[in-house]
């Protein structure tokens, strides 16, 4: 403008004001040292944790216990031990009954903030969907890049239960460039030919052939695509509540309250053809 003729960079500036203002932020180094910006981190005290002799939390305490549990159980014991918190443990054991159960009319959804380890819990069920014997599994995301996590715990689900990377299955990466060579594919042999694809979320033509099918980041995939993907078989459902992928609320408020109904109502009334529903949180 002619009043100021040239740009001036406040943004930083005024974003850290807003920071130190803010009684709920506290601001880290890269060593994870917090940063006096503010008079209201002296009044920062750690949070009281109860715990045992062994120095465990009750949440940590509990988790053991499971794994202890369910040592014995194949496939549950091996792939419980890969889990890092109780819920990411229970939401495993959640997906593990419906691939035992084997009803394919059943959806799983998953709910939980970024960050809480979903993408982690279905690449362990995915696994253990393999050991149970499925021959094709489908992953969809807004893209494969948002799959590596996924990927990365079907491996360590595999490590697990004692498969070898070229002996038992190989790792297939995209030629696409825009995928940046993420993985699209797994192809096991142990037990017979089975597959693990990515497909994106448009492609729901492919699916005729599908046993279990895996949304990740739901709330990033528009509504009436993620309605597409569903038929009679077992799918699930993973979507952040909150952060960059969206909110979830239009996929939590429309899609999965429906689903919860029309499973309710296949309860009541045993003519009735709705899908089974099961919700979990972490």
């Amino acid at each position: 403008t002619e009043s100021h003729s040239a740009a001036a960079g406040r943004f930083n500036e005024r974003f850290l004001l807003s920071m130190a203002s803010c009684k709920a932020c506290v601001v880290m180094d890269d060593e994870l040292n917090i940063l006096p910006i503010s008079s209201y981190i002296r009044s920062i005290t750690p949070a009281p944790v109860k715990e045992d002799s062994e120095g465990l939390s009750e949440a940590e305490r509990d988790l053991k216990n499971l794994k202890e549990e369910l040592s014995e159980d194949f496939p549950v014991g091996p792939l419980i031990k890969k889990c890092c918190t109780l819920d990411q443990g229970k939401a495993v054991i959640t997906f593990l009954d419906a691939i035992l159960d084997k009803n394919l009319r059943s959806t799983v959804a998953l709910l939980a903030a970024r960050g809480r380890g979903k993408s982690a819990a279905l690449g362990l069920a995915i696994a253990g969907a393999v050991a149970a014997g499925y021959s094709n599994i489908f992953v969809t995301a807004p893209s494969p890049e948002n799959l590596k996590t996924l990927f990365e715990f079907v491996c360590k689900g595999f490590g697990s239960l004692d498969y070898k990377e070229h002996i038992d299955y190989d790792l297939v990466k995209s030629s696409n460039p825009e995928f940046k060579k993420a993985t699209v594919r797994i192809n096991i042999y142990r037990q017979h030919r089975q597959t693990i694809q990515y497909i994106q979320p448009h492609e729901h033509e492919k699916l005729s052939q599908v046993e279990l099918l895996v949304v990740d980041e739901a709330a990033a995939v528009p509504l009436p695509i993620v309605k597409s993907l569903l038929g009679p078989y077992l799918v699930f459902i993973s979507s952040t509540v909150n952060g960059y992928e969206g909110t979830g609320r239009s996929l939590s408020l429309k899609l999965l309250q429906q689903l919860e109904e029309q499973s309710q109502m296949s309860k009541l009334d045993s003519s009735a053809s709705g899908r089974l529903f099961k919700k979990i949180e972490l």
